[in-house]
């Protein structure tokens, strides 16, 4: 015996299939657009980041043939010699009215330059001084007697607070690019 839907019933079973079928695609096609849309910005934002992050090399390689162009014109080609570094720091000392000075050289950083190799070393310098122009004279001191090509980077006076030198007013702390070869 065979059953027979209704035509209604087929109609309607039909209609039926129809509109899940359409959901279904529209779910799967809204699912896909915005698969894509979130590939699409993942792209972007990928190749946004490739292209700073090649600025920022850009900028630094820059940066370093702007300093080569400095070192050859200032004729600072030496090696660095820590000894060397230590006895200007020990003279400009005796020369100034300054108290308490530390030094630190830090550890070599290759330059990104073609030709001769450069090094960058930061020089930290913590020294108690009477007033601002004895740090101004010891640091153009630093700069004019160094065998290195000296950059500031960046530098902090605040109050000692030293209770035995009263007169010792100035805590100055320095940081500088001391640049070799």
């Amino acid at each position: 015996m065979t059953h027979r839907l209704p035509r209604r019933s087929l109609l309607c079973l039909i209609l039926f299939a129809a509109a899940c079928l359409t959901t279904w695609l529209a779910t799967t096609h809204r699912d896909s657009q915005e698969k894509e849309a979130q590939a699409t910005h993942r792209s972007h934002l990928q190749k946004q980041a490739t292209r700073e992050n090649e600025a920022r090399r850009l900028q630094a390689q820059q940066a370093d043939h702007d300093l080569l162009a400095s070192v050859l014109l200032s004729g600072h080609l030496h090696p660095f010699d820590p000894e060397v570094g230590r006895q200007q720091l020990e003279q400009i000392l005796r020369q100034l009215p300054i108290g308490n000075l530390t030094y630190e050289f830090g550890p070599p950083t290759r330059a990104q330059t073609e030709g001769p190799s450069l090094y960058y070393r930061s020089l930290k310098i913590s020294v108690s001084i009477l007033h601002e122009a004895v740090f101004l004279a010891l640091l153009e001191r630093i700069v004019s007697t160094s065998p290195a090509l000296v950059r500031l980077k960046q530098c902090q006076l605040k109050p000692a607070g030293i209770p035995d030198i009263p007169l010792m007013s100035l805590q100055a702390e320095c940081e500088l690019d001391w640049v070799t070869r």
